[in-house]
């Protein structure tokens, strides 16, 4: 839960800076086997899976606001919470995400992610 607010917080200002590049910051993802398939992870990050109800959640924030769901939302999507993995991963690793979860522990979480 702590991971998810985390990722949450970060991703409204990281996102946009994120979804306009082709490639990403580093390259452990990997789609999964089948990408049109609807089983399994969406991707895996350093061994951490990326399940496919997070994207269809986000894509759905997304056509909520007035998106429309095509391949390249959905391409979007998926960079963008790949990244946020990373963000996360790397924030953990680095101490960063205790230090902003001591700091933010008066503040309430965000309940959507925004992307593109």
């Amino acid at each position: 839960m702590k991971k998810l607010f985390f990722a949450l917080a970060l991703a409204p200002s990281l996102v946009f800076a994120q979804l306009p590049t082709k490639e990403p910051a580093k390259a452990p993802a990997k789609p999964a086997a089948s990408a049109a398939s609807s089983s399994g992870p969406l991707a895996t990050v350093n061994g951490v899976a990326i399940s496919r109800q997070r994207l269809e959640a986000v894509v759905k924030q997304q056509v909520a606001r007035g998106a429309t769901d095509n391949e390249q939302l959905r391409a979007q999507v998926r960079e963008a919470l790949i990244n946020n993995e990373l963000l996360v991963q790397e924030a953990n690793r680095s101490g960063v995400a205790k230090k902003a979860r001591s700091a933010s522990s008066n503040s309430s979480p965000p309940t959507e992610m925004i992307c593109g």
